[in-house]
């Protein structure tokens, strides 16, 4: 019997049996999922780029007009959310003053405004932290359309994997079918693979220091 890949909500959240290690079997399973929540997306961007999302009513009831409050709407909600720079705290046992002045040094401001406008048009948003060549925390926004977190099927729902693909391009610039390349974030590495069809190739594994799944 296969690995068992459930569904536990509606936001469809990826889960397996704690402990499992990936296969390409599985990620493959997974990405195939995800592209249907990519279809998704697409429909929500669709209303912030300026081209009218494909809805049809039958008649008599057909659609005329569509109203573009979409984009307010999110600007409102991100402003509501983030208009004021979120302050970072911690209990007094914890300093944390250096982290502090490492994202202000990055302006964190403007990453946290960025994933509030993500949140408000498709309902979801990554974040990476990862350490730089000073060792100093910095955080960046992920693609909803390339990211997507494991979790175990425990009550708790913790965090296995984050895993950051990318279509492989031939040399004519055509996405190639089935084949991909992935960053996967577990509790202690990052690993590189190159996926083709079920086949899962290491390309490279670090270390990244921070006891979890660095990706929120």
């Amino acid at each position: 019997m296969g690995t068992k890949i459930a569904s536990v909500n509606k936001r469809n959240t990826f889960t397996l049996p704690l402990g499992t290690e990936l296969t390409g079997g599985i990620l493959t399973k997974f990405i195939e999922r995800h592209n249907k929540d990519i279809t998704n997306y697409n429909f929500l961007a669709s209303y912030m780029d300026g081209k009218e999302p494909e809805m049809v009513r039958p008649a008599p009831n057909q659609l005329l007009v569509v109203n573009d409050f979409a984009g307010y709407i999110v600007e409102m909600n991100s402003s509501y959310l983030v208009g004021n720079p979120v302050q970072y705290q911690a209990s007094e046992q914890f300093d944390i003053e250096a982290i502090r002045r490492a994202y202000k040094q990055q302006t964190i401001a403007d990453v946290d405004s960025e994933i509030a406008e993500d949140c408000s048009i498709y309902g979801k948003a990554y974040e990476l932290v990862y350490a730089d060549e000073e060792s100093k925390p910095v955080s960046v926004k992920l693609n909803v359309r390339n990211t997507f977190i494991i979790r175990d099927d425990t009550f708790m729902h913790k965090p296995m994997y984050a895993v950051s693909l990318s279509q492989v391009v031939n040399k004519d610039g055509d996405y190639v079918d089935g084949e991909f390349t992935l960053d996967v974030w577990d509790d202690n590495t990052i690993k590189k693979y190159e996926l083709k069809g079920s086949q899962l190739n290491l390309i490279d594994e670090s270390r990244h220091f921070f006891g979890k799944v660095p990706v929120i």
